[in-house]
């Protein structure tokens, strides 16, 4: 007997759908049909309706939208948030090079004040001739026609084509003696390329100085 009645109730239910599919089928040609069909009746109908229909589409796009923008804030957000850390790693870097650079300063600053340097913002030269060979305390000199007039002093550098000469360990008025960076008595600080090792080129009375203290 129960059998029966759940055999019933199966079979009422599948007519029912049955019977729901084929009202809908019938109401979505219906309204196609009605929708394309062009005659002033069913346009005042399909106006009727669309008039009627329209507040609740209305109603359900508000949310649709909300959501919608919601998603493009998210976007925004995202980028914002991507760009803003782009941001801090840059500020990172330049705070890193900035350590490095003012580090590079100080070192530079103390170097100076080690060797007593000092930079000129418009570095000049005069031009001079050797009117005299070794004499005086030195072995390795030359006597120059240069002298304070001209603006030379002592302990300023003597150069050539090639490079450094010497410098000058006694100026007078109008010459200067320049001790040669082969004489005994020479001491020049250098710095070795493309190692950039420090050493110091000692005079010995030769030709080819020695290189000592060589880092």
């Amino acid at each position: 007997m129960a059998r029966d009645w759940r055999d019933t109730d199966r079979q009422a239910a599948l007519l029912f759908r049955r019977l729901a599919l084929g009202l809908a089928v019938i109401a979505c040609v219906t309204a196609f049909f009605l929708w394309r069909t062009d005659n002033p009746r069913l346009s005042r109908l399909r106006a009727a309706i669309t008039d009627a229909a329209s507040p609740m589409v209305e109603w359900t796009s508000t949310p649709i939208r909300g959501a919608t923008d919601l998603f493009e804030d998210f976007g925004d957000y995202r980028r914002v948030h991507e760009q803003n850390r782009e941001l801090r790693r840059e500020v990172e870097r330049l705070a890193a090079w900035r350590e490095v650079a003012r580090q590079l300063e100080q070192e530079n600053a103390r170097l100076r004040a080690l060797n007593n340097v000092r930079l000129v913002s418009k570095p000049s030269f005069v031009t001079a001739e050797i009117i005299a060979d070794s004499g005086g305390p030195y072995a390795q000199t030359s006597v120059v026609n240069v002298g304070t007039r001209n603006g030379v002093r002592d302990g300023d550098a003597a150069v050539d084509g090639s490079g450094l000469v010497g410098r000058l360990v006694g100026v007078g008025e109008r010459s200067g003696r320049v001790m040669h960076i082969t004489d005994f008595n020479s001491r020049v600080p250098v710095i070795v390329r493309p190692s950039g090792r420090t050493a110091i080129v000692v005079g010995d009375n030769t030709d080819a100085p020695a290189l000592s203290f060589l880092s």
